[in-house]
């Protein structure tokens, strides 16, 4: 699991984008992004199941964020990995 969250920091450029542990979830991240002078968050899962690695992202337009969440977190929960 690790080595995926890794990957997902690495991939990201640090100028436009950060992100920051969510303490609800311990395989969940806050995703903090700047695009073409926006500010946008969103909240990005991490799952490893059988060997594959999978990142589910919700990506909000600004001031969207707390409005969407709960449609995402609802979205998530009903998501099954075989």
């Amino acid at each position: 699991m690790e080595e995926l969250i890794t990957y997902e920091y690495l991939r990201k450029d640090p100028r436009e984008t950060s992100l920051e542990v969510d303490t609800s979830s311990v395989n969940a991240r806050i995703v903090y992004s700047t695009i073409k002078g926006l500010n946008y968050k969103g909240k990005i899962y991490f799952v490893f199941k059988n060997d594959i690695g999978y990142v589910i992202t919700f990506m909000a337009t600004p001031g969207t964020y707390d409005k969407n969440l709960g449609l995402f977190e609802d979205f998530n929960k009903k998501i099954t990995f075989l």
